[in-house]
């Protein structure tokens, strides 16, 4: 597993021996970024949302609906990509609470990357990081 300054690790299981290595980190305001620094065998980040968020609530100690959860998605996980060499999206997910699962993810808004998280994450960007306006919401 990666070892960044700044940012913490997860390896997160997923279905039967797969997993998917993530990054995160906390920031003020309960704001919890995350990245999966692998393409994962069974699918990408968006897809193990509740797992990711549930194990790093756990790690902060925290319950996952008092946290706010974003998601950067790069070409480290997706290898087509977004829009080349240094593209990305950047997500903000909104969990509820669910009877069964405890948490569920049910909206994905794709909104502008703040610079700071541009830069704390920029090992994970192959090139000049840029986001596609295409994918921003209104």
């Amino acid at each position: 597993m990666l070892s960044l300054p700044e940012l913490q690790t997860l390896r997160v299981n997923t279905v039967g021996n797969a997993f998917i290595e993530i990054a995160y980190k906390q920031y003020p305001n309960m704001v919890c970024v995350f990245s999966a620094t692998n393409g994962a065998e069974n699918g990408s980040s968006i897809n193990w949302a509740e797992d990711i968020a549930k194990a790093i609530a756990f790690q902060l100690g925290v319950e996952v609906l008092e946290l706010r959860f974003f998601d950067l998605q790069t070409r480290t996980s997706y290898s087509a990509g977004f829009g080349g060499a240094g593209g990305f999206q950047f997500d903000e997910i909104e969990f509820v609470p669910h009877p069964h699962r405890g948490i569920y993810a049910k909206a994905w808004t794709t909104i502008r990357c703040p610079d700071y998280i541009i830069k704390d994450f920029n090992i994970f960007l192959d090139g000049d990081p840029h986001q596609d306006s295409l994918m921003l919401s209104s």
